[in-house]
């Protein structure tokens, strides 16, 4: 086989295993993949590709679910409430990764929103941002009593910045007295 890019593959004898996550429970698929050999990166999984597979495991409306909570909630929080409603456990770690896997979507996303038509815009461009210092506390080493807790104020270089901007354009509104 050919792929797009000209690099020749071929099937591997066995048939590889993926583990499926949905809202219903976890599915094991069992498909024929494509490589240069057995032990090497896979290059191409046409079954994957029919059925419009997710790259990671958890499907498209699970990864959905857990976006709408842990936008709304810490992933520590997040994590048991769906494991309350669905019946099974997911990692804090497993819900920071496929927020970060997401995330990664955003920039083809705008690429592809269509161009305002300038009749449709306002007279004035009003670019905004905030910040909130969050603090970052190393609860494992307080817990083992190898750092104090704090008494007081934060010490530099302890906060993480969260910072949030938006531009958009508005017409001027005049007050009136």
């Amino acid at each position: 086989m050919v792929l797009e890019d000209g690099r020749k593959s071929r099937r591997l004898k066995e048939v590889h295993r993926r583990e499926y996550q949905s809202v219903f429970g976890l599915f094991e698929l069992w498909r024929a993949v494509y490589g240069s050999r057995e032990g090497q990166k896979i290059v191409h999984v046409p079954l994957d590709e029919r059925l419009q597979l997710p790259q990671g495991k958890n499907s498209y409306l699970l990864q959905d679910w857990d976006q709408g909570l842990t936008v709304e909630m810490p992933y520590a929080t997040a994590s048991p409430t769906v494991a309350r409603i669905l019946g099974f456990n997911q990692s804090v770690h497993t819900l920071e990764c496929n927020q970060r896997e997401m995330a990664t979507a955003v920039g083809d996303f705008w690429k592809d929103r269509p161009t305002p038509r300038a009749e449709h815009e306002g007279e004035v461009v009003v670019c905004t941002g905030d910040g909130k210092g969050v603090p970052m506390r190393g609860a494992t080493k307080v817990l083992k009593g190898l750092e104090p807790p704090s008494t007081g104020g934060m010490r530099p270089g302890t906060k993480k910045m969260a910072l949030v901007g938006a531009v958009y354009t508005v017409d001027p509104f005049i007050c009136k007295p």
